[in-house]
């Protein structure tokens, strides 16, 4: 995981996790094998996987065919803290082209 194995996810992130059909243990496995990382401001960081990175660890055998494909696609913005990783929201990700921000799918 991000600087500690704690995690605490806030209850606006419960919420949007509901609302989207993400599994804490979903969120669980984003924060612990992220191939990105990109930092959104106010000491917010964005985690997601890749396509290529997911493929990877389901053929490690770190994940399952179908953990692998719901981390395909979603992001989890956290704060990093001492004391672990507060989880601010869960959404599903759209690239624009040349865009490094996140949209939600309609």
């Amino acid at each position: 995981m991000l600087f500690s194995e704690k995690l605490s996810i806030g209850h606006h992130a419960r919420i949007r996790m509901q609302q989207r059909g993400v599994s804490q243990e979903t969120v669980e496995t984003i924060v612990k094998y992220h191939s990105n990382k990109v930092h959104k401001g106010k000491g917010r960081v964005s985690l997601t996987i890749t396509r290529k990175h997911a493929h990877q660890l389901f053929h490690n055998g770190n994940l399952s065919k179908v953990m692998a494909e719901k981390v395909c696609g979603l992001a989890v913005l956290v704060i990093p803290k001492r004391s672990g990783v507060a989880v601010v929201t869960v959404l599903h990700v759209h690239r624009e082209t040349n865009s490094g921000y996140y949209r939600y799918k309609s």
